[in-house]
């Protein structure tokens, strides 16, 4: 289960940001954030992340010597993840940028 108040730092971050572009002409950039995931995110006790969990689940029917796995949903979704030190590196050169616009979180944005 997500934590209470899960998706509303996202939501207050957003209007926070408009209110200071707009009211206070101070430029904002707010970059929606994909899954990280770093080498001590825990890998076990149903609060892992979808990466961990996903190996967690195929070690788990190798010792079973059961090649299948449970995989929740319909096929459709898709997930996007994004090592921590990446993010870091990311967020480093958008800081530098002399000139940027809002829409950072646009594809094709680099």
């Amino acid at each position: 289960m997500a934590e209470r108040g899960y998706g509303w730092e996202k939501l207050v971050s957003e209007m926070f940001c408009e209110e200071y572009w707009h009211e206070r002409g101070m430029k904002t950039l707010l970059r929606g954030s994909t899954t990280f995931t770093d080498r001590t995110g825990t890998w076990d006790g149903g609060r892992e992340k979808a990466p961990a969990a996903m190996c967690r689940k195929v070690i788990e029917a190798i010792d079973k010597n059961d090649l299948s796995i449970n995989i929740w949903g319909n096929g459709e979704q898709t997930r996007s993840f994004m090592y921590i030190d990446d993010c870091v590196q990311g967020i480093d050169k958008i800081t530098q940028l002399r000139r940027f616009d809002r829409h950072a979180d646009q594809p094709g944005f680099e």
